[in-house]
């Protein structure tokens, strides 16, 4: 068969193959540089889902929280006003002055 190289005849085969195999080698790192780009970014991604995930817990729990307090400081409030009534208001009593003549 009649081969027809894909370089110049002027070109010896040596440099050729030379010149091929440092492509291909530059090839090959470009691959695994791209490969290990794409694994550092789905360990970032995994990552960043896991910090989201435990914010938007946090946040929950925040919000959980919040609400108790808010509730605690109403019943707080309702008792003191119960308290009050009953001090002054359930026997028609009012804060009694004593006035020194």
């Amino acid at each position: 068969p009649n081969f027809t190289y894909p370089y110049p005849t002027c070109v010896r085969p040596e440099q050729f193959l030379t010149s091929f195999k440092s492509r291909v080698d530059e090839y090959c790192v470009q691959v695994e540089i791209q490969k290990m780009r794409s694994e550092l970014e789905q360990k970032l991604m995994k990552r960043m889902a896991i910090v989201q995930r435990k914010a938007e817990e946090w946040r929950a729990a925040a919000q959980v929280e919040h609400s108790d307090q808010i509730r605690r400081a109403s019943q707080r409030t309702q008792k003191r006003k119960q308290i009050f009534n009953l001090k002054y208001n359930s026997h028609n009593l009012s804060p009694q002055f004593m006035y020194c003549a």
